[in-house]
């Protein structure tokens, strides 16, 4: 339990044995027990949304120094929002000063602007208001300062983070760890502004006798090695070897289409993949088993986001399901990323990455040779594979934190533990297929039932201002669901064999109903269609519209029904 829940738990007993002896709840503790629920299950909007209104409604109430705290939280772990996370944290700070949490807030406070905002100033800042705010509490200052010399360090300020370094220890030197900390930086920073080895290795050595068992001492350990290491000769030899013993070139990865939506492009990648791997999946059991066949998401300002977010990673959803181990990895740049796919490449297991240029797409990188500085790679629509080098391959490497993906996000497959027995197959596809029916919100888009009825809503209201958008969605997004839909009803009939009789029926009753969702969304398309081409009657065109809305009602109506076909399925 990470210290943020640990506190936000001990917040609620109190809250609740204060609501029992005084025999009904106040206004504050019924809104902080909605925002507690709503992150509980991961509606984090939500969350905030309460948090933030328990802070404006009830800000004299003991829980509201909890609200901020989670609220900045939130933030900057969620929203990736650095700039509301400071606020937030600074409100608390700032505005409640005898919070038992200020002092944590301006440490947060000093990490954003070092980690997000790479600005020293700021962070100098910051660690002058804890100084005059918290004067004796030496850890405090001591993890603010080290948050300067990281700072100074990073932007390239060697000379000032080595005499703030040096600060650090004069003014806080029993915070081993802090003071430890710097010293390393400071070594650092003297070896890349000084150039003598000699004088660096001593102050490498000076933090091995004064600090032997902290991190520091070991990172300095190895920084007097790679000095004094010699390169020369034998170790050339070494390298080249190691190069070539890192070095490695799969052939017989499948060419997959580059055609369809983002969506269907990294389903496509995917079974290229399971392909490589012995495993020959069709479409609509790929559709099915990764939950696609049974998903629906929108967002009002983007209804074209249900042709590229999954509700769950379809890749881990895919490969778990049909028995295989996995390698699923992100990191803040590029290098770090890179140093895991050349060893899942030297273990001969090609990898999945998202690349963000020439154009937006997934790619199966099938090969690296390092001495010859060349990365392999199949790339959508493309029978053979390219070659670039590990910079440019860097460089076109996706860092973007979206559509579920971290950044510089791989996925790559293990070895298969097991072959899954088609009933198993079967009740994991069913319990994904409830899962992602589920009304919640993935990314900060509307899924399952909740989005239903936020299309409901959108189309209930004339769409006026946003009637291009939902034209799109029409023209573009409902044929997808069409073939989601097909899939389903194709999956659920070929499979209803592989569960007893009791069962069997209620796959048969679920597909049938996917059928008809199938044809009803051309009805829904109709509707739309015919509620756009009304004259300019107000009266007409608000009826059609509610047309169209009671269309998709009739659509939910079906997919709740085939719901509940799937769980007497799975229920037996």
């Amino acid at each position: 339990m990470t210290a943020l829940r640990r506190v936000g738990l001990r917040i609620v007993l109190i809250a609740l044995g204060v609501a029992v002896l005084s025999g009904c709840y106040s206004r504050a503790q019924r809104i902080y027990q909605r925002a507690e629920a709503f992150l509980a299950k991961g509606e984090t909007r939500l969350a905030a949304e309460e948090y933030r209104r328990l802070v404006i409604e009830e800000p004299r109430s003991a829980l509201a120094d909890d609200a901020l705290y989670k609220l900045a939280y939130l933030f900057r772990e969620d929203f990736s929002n650095p700039t509301s996370a400071i606020k937030t944290y600074l409100m608390l700070a700032d505005g409640r000063p005898a919070s038992p949490y200020a002092d944590d807030a301006l440490l947060w406070v000093a990490y954003i602007q070092r980690h997000d905002m790479r600005s020293p100033a700021a962070v100098r800042a910051t660690c002058e208001k804890v100084k005059d705010r918290f004067p004796d509490n030496k850890r405090v200052i001591a993890r603010c300062h080290l948050h300067l010399v990281e700072a100074l360090y990073a932007r390239g300020q060697y000379e000032q983070a080595m005499t703030e370094a040096e600060l650090l220890e004069s003014e806080v030197p029993d915070q081993r760890r802090q003071v430890a900390a710097a010293a390393l930086i400071h070594a650092r920073a003297a070896q890349r502004c000084l150039g003598d080895d000699e004088k660096t290795v001593k102050l490498f050595e000076q933090i091995l006798e004064k600090y032997p068992d902290t991190y520091s001492a070991a990172e300095a350990k190895r920084a007097i090695g790679l000095i004094w290491y010699d390169v020369r000769a034998e170790d050339e030899e070494k390298t080249r070897q190691a190069l070539e013993a890192a070095a490695r070139v799969m052939h017989g990865v499948a060419p997959f289409s580059g055609a369809g939506s983002i969506k269907q492009q990294q389903l496509a990648a995917l079974r290229s993949l399971l392909l490589f791997h012995g495993l020959k999946l069709d479409e609509q059991t790929l559709l099915a088993v990764s939950g696609a066949a049974f998903d629906f998401l929108y967002k009002t300002e983007d209804p074209s986001v249900g042709s590229r977010l999954f509700v769950r990673n379809p890749y881990v959803v895919v490969a778990n399901t049909m028995g295989f181990a996995t390698n699923e990895w992100s990191a803040p740049d590029a290098e770090s990323s890179f140093s895991s796919l050349a060893q899942a490449i030297k273990h001969g297991r090609p990898v999945l990455v998202q690349q963000r240029s020439p154009e937006r797409r997934w790619v199966i990188v099938t090969g690296y040779r390092p001495a010859q500085d060349q990365v392999f790679y199949m790339a959508p629509g493309q029978s053979n594979a390219s070659r670039t080098t590990r910079q440019k391959f860097l460089q076109q490497w996706s860092s973007e934190k979206s559509l579920g993906f971290g950044a510089y996000y791989q996925f790559s497959l293990g070895d298969r533990d097991r072959t899954v027995p088609p009933a198993e197959l079967v009740m994991e596809t069913l319990r994904t297929a409830l899962a992602v029916n589920e009304g919640r919100t993935v990314a900060g888009v509307a899924s399952g039932m909740q989005a239903y009825r936020l299309l409901e809503q959108d189309l209930a209201g004339q769409p006026s201002d946003n009637l291009p958008k939902i034209l799109a969605w029409r023209e573009r997004q409902l044929p997808e669901l069409q073939r989601c839909r097909r899939a389903a009803c194709v999956f659920l009939r070929q499979q209803a064999p592989n569960l007893p009789s009791d069962r069997h029926g209620n796959l048969l009753q679920a597909a049938g109903v996917y059928e008809s969702i199938e044809q009803e969304y051309n009805a829904l398309a109709g509707a739309i269609q015919r509620a756009n081409e009304q004259p300019e009657d107000e009266e007409m065109v608000r009826e059609g519209w509610e047309r169209a809305a009671r269309q998709l009602h009739f659509i939910m109506d079906l997919e709740e029904q085939a719901a509940e076909y799937l769980r007497g399925a799975v229920a037996g």
